[in-house]
C-alpha cells in the first residue's frame, strides 16, 4: 500500500504546501522511492538496530534520481 500510494501522497503535499514525511523507510529501495515521490523527510529503525546498514542507506538517500518514478 505505501509504495502504490507514495506518488499520490506526494502530490497531494505538494498541491497544499505540505510538510511529506514517510515513516519505516529501511531499506534502498525505499529510500529511493521517498525521494522521487518527493517526500522531504523519511525515518527507521534500521540504522540504529543494524549499523551495518548505514553505508548502504545513505549512499540511497544521496543518489540522484536517473528517470521518472512510475509508482512500481
Amino acid at each position: 500500500w505505501k509504495l502504490r500510494n507514495l506518488i499520490r501522497w506526494g502530490r497531494w503535499c505538494r498541491d497544499r504546501g505540505c510538510h511529506y514525511h514517510v515513516a519505516r523507510v529501511n531499506t534502498s529501495r525505499r529510500v529511493l522511492h521517498c525521494a522521487a515521490a518527493g517526500a522531504h523527510s523519511f525515518d527507521g529503525s534500521s540504522v540504529s538496530r543494524f549499523v551495518v546498514n548505514l553505508p548502504k542507506l545513505d549512499g540511497a538517500r544521496r543518489q540522484l534520481p536517473l528517470w521518472e518514478y512510475d509508482g512500481r
